[in-house]
């Protein structure tokens, strides 16, 4: 956007608007012109993430979406790493009878079986 090359750095933050419209279904950066989506990348921070997002993938997708390059994660594995911390976290924090009860859901008559 700057007249810079693209380089790994760019391809993280572009890894930051995906993620981001996953998670929020919207684009980071919005306007009616080419100009306007431009001129908001480059002065406008993204909008917050809605509260339903788990603070540690906000913080994740806020993290590759900084405008200052030598403050958002340098490589993608860091990019890797905080994901996984932040599912692991998700993980652990599940209930144990959550778990089971997708399982027990699959076996159970009309809930998705051939025979219910």
């Amino acid at each position: 956007m700057r007249g810079q090359k693209g380089d790994r750095l760019s391809d993280l933050w572009s890894l930051g608007v995906l993620l981001y419209e996953a998670a929020a279904g919207k684009l980071p950066f919005r306007g009616s012109t080419g100009f306007e989506v431009t001129s908001a990348i480059l002065r406008e921070p993204p909008p917050a993430l809605p509260s339903t997002i788990p603070y540690g993938l906000a913080a994740v997708i806020q993290r590759c979406l900084i405008k200052e390059r030598a403050d958002r994660y340098q490589r993608a594995s860091e990019v890797r790493e905080a994901l996984e911390a932040v599912q692991g976290a998700f993980l652990q924090s599940r209930h144990p009878s959550e778990e089971n009860a997708g399982a027990s859901n699959a076996r159970t008559p009309g809930h998705g079986t051939p025979h219910g």
